[in-house]
């Protein structure tokens, strides 16, 4: 237990904010309660209120070089060669092991009986994931084919009005190429690739979340199955087939099957379908050497094109440039002009579809077109307007998103695609007929980066429908997109899109949150890449998700009454409800220095007084006692130990039981404890001596009690699971047979998130990891067992962050790549309160809710071990100091005592702030006009903010300048009487002051 005081609150007198579903009517004794579900929305962040980063967070190398950090071996300082195929062999023996042993359902006296129920997928139904491979069925153009980098393979035979997976989650997800076998009676045959080079942030440069092998349908795309010969088959060796970039057919050879595969470095090429194989150009990977882009296209007629790259390590003897052959075997190397970069690290070919004398050649700063016949190349760079800018021209953010194709019928009209999709009327001769015709809005604000309305920036493939050359699908960042007229040029935004992102769920989530006290409430919030932060408070899982923010999403919150959503490097909002809407109620970034934050940022709030919350940073964590004001840059407090100074702080967790326990963890392998979060005084280094150097992914903090934490390192190569039960004492590690080895070495994975949910006496541990979710309800240290859950559901995907609800069982997980899965475990009843502070001597304690009808719950409150009388509904308003808990009542049949919260009301007259305040008001209480007389610090200006007691904001605005001459005065004359804060800041310095009104 842990108490806290109410001395020098910034908000008083705030009456609790709740949400639209929480129940404020009487009960008597015993009745079990049941709230009534409210509709509730979200008004999302207007355009001025939107970050420029909106657009920034398409440079994915930000994104890779943080997640080669979290992967790498310390001791090598490098990510293990071909780690995805190592550690999915891996996988695949822990579930032959634990087959024998394990029932992933657990039951134990006196269980809630809630519902159990497997994992299912809970979308996001609306939004897609990163997409390379999209193909049109030649024999039926309803038929679509999708595959996303980290999400697998989907069809759709209603045009993309719906969508069905078509790989299993047991195979490789990794999907980076499709093609259809056009040839007349073999339309029915398919095939993908595997493996991304770059870009997937289920990787890093390195690590190659790699694909394996190539895959054949011989449906229609309808199932699939590996070709032989193009799995590794072992877990050392990368394989040819790891890593493609392109596949391409030879239809005018009407008597073999002739296939290129673009491989990493190298082009392959068979007549057999795959019965045999050879190497027509390039050097193969050998040992990591080669890690250079390559390229294929074939024409109608089979002249075949094909570019290597040479900005990464190459192997011995292997050729770079771009290539040219009449039959595949026999290749001419091209000379192109002097003004062709001689480092270039992607270029993408393509053949102009009306005429295949032509070849377009796109690198990430260039292109360039060649005529076969004359042997020449026209450089149209400068009509390509290559900007460093995400929001207009063509920016391929290093090669990540390169895509160049012309109109089918059209010469002129040539399509290129990068952060958006430029379309030239003029083949790029000049760029005055350039247009963004997708992605980005052209001319857009640019302090909001505004996208197409049904589009997504960050294209990687186009195609065009035969029968309607007109009409065209992008595959983005954000998934599929269709517009039936890609020659429309009317205004800013001449072309219409229209999702098709409709059960496509290949969302790559970051992280992901859901109300904690509330059962049946089925409100989850999350942060996905590229593609922002969504929520939905829909109970159906094939409801649209709800955009909440920009940017690459990351860490998000659900509390009693805000939403909380972030973007790349700290980007920070709330949202508040007003009962039944969810409205903005302003940025909260603790800092504008991007420098301070990690790409994806980690922040929490205090899991029982939730009005606390807490930042990672460099160095240090920012905290404030009270976010209903809003505290923006300059306006959070720090705490900065020594020991993590210039050190990324990666995770942070709180306590339930008792309340005030903070413990958050570095980059380096440094774990601080904060006994108690009302002072930050007594803060203690708490890492094992036996911790690794690496990056603590995530921290969690048995609810029922503060000394058993629990710790998980994502990085390869170290001991990844740890526990302490005595508060940082000491460590033991709990991996077990997640590891290949006790001393973390081997092929285990990488483990991303950890959780806990009491069981009874005992729990349910529950990790995410690369190679997907697993858990274990026996703790042994190095003989723990972990089983891997919903392996036919979830399968190997990444599995980034997992969030459960004690109340009622349920487990939520977010992927990434496959969007969210939800399920319900039977676990022993386990209840909590939280608290919000409503005045200097008053604070509302809210108890555990239920909306599910027939499991509703009822209470008794007590103060002191003693019953409050007439304390049967779930939220109680308290004055008096003392220990306070509820006795929770399950209409299923349990009963449980909450945790405890210990309320010290300090009720003071003086004015109190949680910054050392050297100005004054005069006078206070006023009628109405009160005078600010500043310090010296802000003599060369300052803003201001006011707001009431509410947290409602009266009036904003800044002063140039402040000095004996220029008085400052807050005008309150028209307001009605009652407390009022202000906050002044500047660079400097920031004051907090409360002002009294007082009409006499």
């Amino acid at each position: 237990m842990s108490q806290y005081k109410f001395r020098g609150l910034m908000v008083i007198g705030l009456l609790a904010l709740c949400l639209g579903w929480v129940y404020f009517g009487s009960s008597n004794s015993g009745d079990f309660q049941v709230k009534p579900k409210s509709i509730l929305s979200l008004v999302e962040i207007p355009d001025e209120l939107k970050f420029k980063g909106d657009a920034e967070s398409e440079n994915p190398l930000k994104r890779i070089k943080e997640e080669l950090e979290m992967l790498k071996d310390p001791t090598t300082g490098l990510i293990p060669f071909n780690i995805r195929g190592k550690e999915l062999l891996f996988s695949e023996q822990i579930e032959e092991l634990n087959d024998n042993f394990f029932n992933i359902r657990s039951a134990v006296n006196g269980v809630s009986h809630s519902n159990a129920r497997d994992f299912a997928s809970y979308g996001p139904f609306n939004i897609g994931g990163r997409t390379r491979a999209l193909g049109i069925d030649l024999s039926n153009e309803s038929n679509l084919l999708a595959g996303g980098v980290s999400g697998g393979m989907w069809r759709s035979t209603n045009a993309g009005e719906s969508w069905s997976r078509t790989t299993s989650p047991g195979l490789v997800q990794s999907i980076t190429t499709l093609v259809q076998d056009e040839r007349n009676g073999k339309t029915q045959n398919w095939y993908f690739g595997t493996g991304e080079f770059f870009g997937n942030s289920a990787s890093a440069s390195g690590a190659f979340y790699l694909g394996d092998g190539l895959y054949r349908s011989t449906d229609n795309g309808q199932s699939w199955n590996v070709i032989p010969g193009t799995t590794i088959g072992n877990n050392v060796n990368l394989g040819r087939y790891g890593l493609v970039n392109r596949l391409a057919i030879d239809i005018s050879n009407t008597n073999q099957t002739e296939i290129y595969v673009a491989s990493l470095g190298q082009v392959i090429r068979t007549v057999d379908d795959f019965a045999t194989t050879e190497d027509v150009l390039g050097v193969g990977e050998v040992d990591g050497a080669n890690q250079n882009f390559t390229d294929v296209a074939v024409s109608p007629t089979g002249v075949v094109v094909a570019s290597i790259s040479n900005n990464s390590r190459t192997s011995a003897g292997s050729p770079e440039g771009i290539f040219i052959s009449n039959d595949g075997v026999s290749w001419s190397k091209l000379t192109p002009p002097s003004s062709f970069p001689t480092v270039f690290s992607r270029v993408v070919l393509s053949f102009d579809k009306t005429d295949e004398n032509f070849v377009y050649a796109l690198g990430t700063t260039f292109l360039f077109k060649y005529d076969r016949s004359a042997d020449t190349w026209t450089d149209f760079t400068d009509g390509l307007d290559v900007s460093d800018d995400s929001g207009e021209g063509f920016n391929a953010q290093g090669g990540y998103n390169v895509v160049v194709e012309s109109h089918p019928t059209d010469p002129n009209t040539v399509f290129v695609g990068g952060t958006n999709l430029t379309r030239s009327s003029n083949g790029f001769t000049s760029k005055e007929t350039n247009k963004n015709i997708g992605g980005y809005l052209e001319d857009g604000d640019s302090e909001s980066f505004p996208t197409y309305l049904n589009h997504h920036p960050d294209l990687h493939v186009v195609t065009f429908p035969k029968s309607t050359p007109n009409s065209i699908f992008t595959g983005s960042d954000g998934g599929v997109h269709f517009s039936s007229d890609n020659l429309a040029n009317t205004g800013n935004a001449p072309v219409t899109w229209t999702s098709l992102n409709n059960g496509y769920i290949t969302s790559q989530f970051f992280a992901i949150d859901y109300p904690r006290n509330e059962r049946g409430n089925p409100a989850i919030i999350g942060g996905m890449q590229d593609n922002g932060t969504w929520v939905t408070f829909s109970d159906d899982p094939i409801d649209d998700w709800v955009r909440a923010f920009g940017g690459d999403g990351s860490f998000a919150g659900i509390t009693y009454n805000s939403l909380y959503v972030s973007s790349q490097e700290g980007q920070m909002f709330r949202y508040e409800s007003d009962g039944s809407t969810f409205q903005q109620a302003g940025v909260i970034s603790p800092s504008n220095d991007r420098d301070e934050f990690l790409f994806n940022n980690p922040f929490i709030y205090d899991r029982v007084n939730q009005d606390k919350l807490f930042v990672g940073a460099k160095g240090k964590i920012y905290f404030t006692d009270d976010i209903r004001e809003n505290p923006g840059d300059g306006e959070w407090q720090q705490l900065a130990p020594v020991a993590i100074s210039g050190i990324f702080v990666t995770a942070l967790a709180s306590s339930v039981q008792p309340e005030g326990v903070l413990y958050f963890g570095a980059r380096s392998g440094v774990i601080h404890k904060v006994a108690d979060t009302r002072n930050f005084n007594d803060v203690t280094n708490v890492s094992g001596t036996n911790f690794p150097s690496g990056t603590i992914s995530s921290i969690a903090v048995d609810p029922r009690d503060a000394d058993r934490v629990f710790v998980t390192f994502s990085n390869y190569g170290v001991v990844s699971i740890w526990l302490s039960e005595n508060g940082g004492g000491s460590w033991a590690s709990i991996a077990g047979n997640l590891e290949e080895n006790t001393d973390g070495s081997g092929t285990g994975p990488s483990v991303r998130s950890i959780e806990i949910l009491p069981n009874g006496a005992g729990e349910l541990v529950f990790v995410g990891t690369s190679t997907g979710l697993y858990m274990a309800s026996s703790l042994a240290g190095n003989q723990t067992v972990w089983a891997k859950q919903a392996e036919d559901i979830i399968g190997s995907a990444v599995v980034n962050m997992i969030k459960v609800r004690p109340i009622d069982g349920e487990v939520v997980v977010a992927t990434h790549g496959n969007g969210v899965f939800v399920a319900s475990y039977d676990v022993g009843f386990h209840t909590e309160i939280n608290y919000s502070i409503t005045s200097e001597s008053s604070a509302v304690l809210r108890a555990d809710i239920s909306f599910t009808s027939g499991a509703g719950f009822s209470y008794r409150w007590s103060k002191d071990n003693v019953e409050i009388p007439s304390s049967n509904n779930s939220e109680l308003t308290v004055s008096e100091s003392g220990t306070y808990k509820a006795e929770v009542f399950d209409q299923l049949g349990p009963a449980a005592f909450t945790n405890e919260v210990i309320l010290t009301f300090d009720v003071v007259a003086a004015i109190d702030s949680p910054f050392e305040v050297t100005s004054t008001v005069k006078p206070n209480p006023s009628a109405g006009v009160f005078t600010i007389n500043l310090g010296a610090d802000f003599a060369k200006g300052f803003t201001y903010k006011v707001v009431d007691s509410n947290g409602n904001q009266i009036s904003v605005g800044e002063q140039s300048a402040f000095g004996s001459n220029i008085p400052f005065t807050i005008d309150l004359t028209n307001k009605p009487d009652g407390l009022y804060i202000l906050n002044v800041s500047n660079d400097l310095r920031a004051e907090t002051l409360k002002l009294l009104k007082q009409s006499r």
